[in-house]
């Protein structure tokens, strides 16, 4: 099993919460797979959530909000998520984007 959904343990720790995502337990696929900042330039994301985006538009009451983390590593961060984002032509009616600054000070 992969094991890549959320519980109670997860909604106040942040760490807890990643490491939630990361398939069969390896950092490594989720860089590869749900990351905006890769090798792949996030390509693979962005083609997870383009389809994501286009099942809600079909359903037509649905609405969604993906979220992506912007660390505050550098100033650029924001600047990178915001041209993915365009680049990859992620934007509909029916989603709104949260981005999420988590409080992991040892990242910083």
């Amino acid at each position: 099993m992969l094991d890549v959904h959320a519980d109670r343990s997860t909604f106040h720790r942040f760490d807890k919460f990643n490491e939630k995502y990361n398939p069969l337990g390896h950092g490594l696929l989720r860089n590869i797979f749900i990351k905006t900042q890769n090798h792949i330039k996030g390509r693979y994301f962005a083609e997870v959530i383009d389809g994501t985006i286009k099942e809600i538009e079909q359903q037509g009451t649905v609405k969604a909000e993906p979220r992506v983390s912007v660390y505050g590593r550098n100033p650029q961060e924001w600047d990178h998520v915001a041209e993915w984002v365009l680049d990859n032509k992620l934007i509909s009616p029916s989603i709104r984007w949260l981005v999420q600054h988590p409080r992991i000070f040892d990242a910083l």
